[in-house]
């Protein structure tokens, strides 16, 4: 099983990107990249803005 990342920073314009993408708020989206939430929503949300955003993950 792969180790998902409970925080992941991001460059600043991300979130909503993200936000339209995944057709939730801007304020979930922060808040999930921040380490709350843990949904599969929540979870697809970090693992992409690893993978596409270039978002570094925070592994605590």
């Amino acid at each position: 099983m792969e180790k998902t990342p409970k925080k992941v920073w991001t460059k600043k314009g991300t979130g909503l990107m993200l936000a339209r993408r995944f057709r939730v708020s801007p304020r979930w989206v922060s808040k999930v990249l921040n380490g709350g939430g843990d949904s599969q929503t929540a979870r697809n949300i970090r693992a992409v803005a690893v993978r596409d955003y270039g978002g570094i993950p925070i592994y605590e």
